[in-house]
C-alpha cells in the first residue's frame, strides 16, 4: 500500500502547501447560478405548474440552483473530451493538465436540478486543480476547487 501511495506525496505536499491560494488568475466555478425554465407554449386546457408538493404556478422566478459537480475536458464540452482523474477519493479529485493556448483545457461547473452547464478556457499556465467534495452527501457533490 505504501508503494503505491509514495508517488503522490509529493503532489500532495505541493498542493497542500499552496493551500487555498493557488493560481492568481484560476477561474472557479460559481458556487450558485439563478436559472428560469418555463414552457414557450401551454397547450389549450393546460395549467403549467413548478414542480412542488403543492406545486406552484409561479413560473417568472428564477430558482437558485447550487454547484453540484466540476469537471474538465479536452476542449469545449460540446467535444465530449472529458478528462479524467489522476486521483480519485471521496473527499477530492486531482486533475493535471497540459493545456495551451491554442487547445485549452476547459473548465465545466453542474449545479443541482438543472441540465444548465457553464464552461470556460482555462489559462494555459493553469497545470492542475484539486476539487473537493462532500462525502456526507450522496453522490458526493463537489464543494470547490484550487488549481496552479
Amino acid at each position: 500500500m505504501k508503494k503505491s501511495v509514495q508517488p503522490l506525496l509529493p503532489l500532495l505536499l505541493a498542493m497542500t502547501l499552496a493551500g487555498t491560494c493557488g493560481a492568481a488568475n484560476a477561474p472557479s466555478c460559481p458556487k450558485t447560478i439563478e436559472v428560469s425554465q418555463k414552457p414557450t407554449v401551454i397547450p389549450d386546457g393546460f395549467h403549467a405548474y413548478v414542480d412542488g408538493n403543492p406545486p406552484t404556478t409561479d413560473l417568472s422566478a428564477a430558482e437558485k440552483v447550487e454547484l453540484e459537480r466540476i469537471a474538465f475536458s479536452d476542449g469545449p464540452p460540446t467535444e465530449i473530451g472529458w478528462l479524467a482523474p489522476d486521483h480519485d477519493e471521496r473527499k477530492y479529485q486531482v486533475f493535471t493538465f497540459n493545456g495551451s493556448k491554442d487547445t485549452p483545457v476547459w473548465l465545466t461547473c453542474g449545479y443541482s436540478n438543472t441540465s444548465i452547464i457553464v464552461s470556460m478556457p482555462l489559462p494555459p499556465e493553469i497545470k492542475s486543480c484539486k476539487v473537493t467534495h462532500d462525502p456526507s452527501i450522496q453522490g458526493y457533490p463537489a464543494t470547490g476547487m484550487t488549481c496552479r
